[in-house]
Order: structure tokens, then sequence, then C-alpha cells
């Protein structure tokens, strides 16, 4: 079967790394898979991967520009900045003209994938904007809802008719979590069967139980904890939709005698996901 996903944005999200990851699966199992992306080729690591291997990530190429409307990068759903884009806008904040060429455009490169590869099926991440286009030129599509775009829903009005059009035309919705598919039910009145709780796995080979010794690992790092101490970790975004900002309170209401210790690893920026002015309700120690 040959598969076309599409996704919101670039690399460095959660919701590209699913992406990723249910490719490399799908592909194991004979599937041909490829992904499609908005990137303004801003600096990172991975982008000389990413831009070489042409024949599984179709990058759809920003800025965009026409009629003297000009488009810099790839619009966010809610104000949770990608960490390779830190002044992203918003859908909201897009003018009509904007968000007219952002949907002419997506159409426009869209038309160009379909008729080239001619997927069987088309998996939309997010019930957002880019099902709109798939839509409209007639593809079976599935969408895959996140949490983030039912915040998006409710954050940005505007854009609730496309994402209620999408909920309501995809064959089905994979949701990641049960919490999530209540969302989907609630915000796009669509019927519980067609929703699919469908939970976010993991890499066995990258994550798996390791015989080390954990005070010389975390020795590495400058970390000094109790041996008997509980190690709570956390890889990921820094962001509010991710919970740092609950286990930073979590962290300041615990106490000491129980030896909780939290480990935040991840790219991003604490002072948009924490509340300003109340510091005193996260403990940072």
């Amino acid at each position: 079967m040959k598969i076309l996903i599409t996704n919101t944005g670039p690399w460095g999200t959660g919701s590209f790394t699913v992406t990723q990851a249910i490719s490399k699966e799908l592909e194991a199992l004979g599937h041909t898979v490829k992904i499609f992306f908005p990137d303004a080729r801003l600096p990172s690591q991975d982008l000389d991967y990413f831009y070489s291997n042409q024949e599984k990530f179709i990058i759809w190429k920003f800025p965009l520009e026409k009629g003297g409307v000009r488009l810099e990068d790839f619009p966010l759903m809610i104000p949770d900045p990608n960490p390779r884009v830190k002044k992203a806008r918003t859908f909201k904040e897009l003018s009509q003209e904007e968000l007219a060429l952002y949907f002419g455009s997506a159409k426009e490169e869209l038309t160009k994938v379909l008729n080239d590869f001619q997927p069987d099926i088309v998996e939309c991440q997010h019930i957002w904007a880019l099902n709109k286009a798939i839509e409209e030129l007639n593809y079976p599509f599935i969408c895959t809802a996140h949490h983030s775009d039912q915040m998006g829903f409710e954050y940005d009005h505007r854009m609730q008719k496309f994402a209620l059009d999408g909920a309501h035309n995809a064959s089905y919705i994979f949701a990641i979590s049960e919490f999530v598919k209540n969302e989907v039910i609630r915000l796009y009145n669509v019927p519980p069967e067609k929703v699919v709780t469908l939970g976010n796995s993991y890499d066995k080979t990258v994550f798996r139980p390791q015989d080390v010794n954990k005070k010389a690992v975390l020795k590495q790092f400058n970390i000094t904890i109790p041996d008997d101490a509980t190690i709570i970790s956390f890889a990921g975004k820094i962001s509010k939709t991710k919970g740092i900002d609950i286990l930073l309170e979590a962290n300041k209401i615990l106490c000491p005698a129980k030896k909780v210790h939290f480990l935040i690893f991840g790219a991003g920026d604490l002072d948009q996901t924490l509340k300003p002015k109340i510091d005193e309700k996260y403990c940072f120690e």
C-alpha cells in the first residue's frame, strides 16, 4: 500500500516524531510511505538528513509569496513554538490574505504530490488545515488527534469550520488517548465509533533498561541525587502542552522526605511555558 502522511509542522515536535515512527513501522511491513510537511530551512543539525532524502520527505518550502502577500514561516495552531522556529505566528494571527495564500499553496503542492505518488490513503496528523486540501482533491483520508489540535480548535474560532469539515469527512480519527478521544467526540460532534484510541508507543531499540552505574551517569551531568531517591524523568519538548508547568508545581509541593527528584530533558523555552509573576508556584531545584 502507498501511504501519504501530512504533518502541520516539520521535525522537532511530538507529532512529527510519531509520524517518523509510524512510517518506519509501515515500511517494515512492506508499505511505501512519504511524508509531506512545511519548512523554512532554518538551521538544524538534522537539516541535511531531511532535505537530502527527497524520496521520503516532501518538503513544502517556505516562505510563500504571491500577489504582494508573503508568509515567512509555517503558522502554528497554538502559541507553542516549534523548537526550531521561535517566532512563528499562529493561524489566528494571519490576515485573511495570508490564510488564503497558505491554503492555495497547500492545495497546489498537494495536487502535485497526489498526482505523482497516487497514494492509496492519506493520514493527516492533526484535525486542522491540510485535511481541507486533501478533502477538496477528493482523496480518502484519516486524521490523528494529538490534543494540540483540540487546543487550537478552542483557541482559533476562524479555523473551526476547517477542522469540523476534516473531522466529519475523515474515514476514521485516531486519538492518542482516551482523554483525547472524548475531546474529539465533544468538540467535533462525531460518533464514538468513528474515533479509535491508538496510544503513542516508543522505540524499544532506544528506550530500554540498561545495566549502568546510575551515580556515574548522573555525575557526568553534574547532578547530585541521593542513592535511595526516586527519579522521575521527562524527555520531550519544554512547553505547556507537555505539562512541564505541572511537573514543576508537583516538585514544589512534594515533601522533601519522599526523596523524589524530577529530571527534565528537552528543547524549548521555560519563559513561555510558565505563568508570569507566580514563580513561587514552581520549584526548579
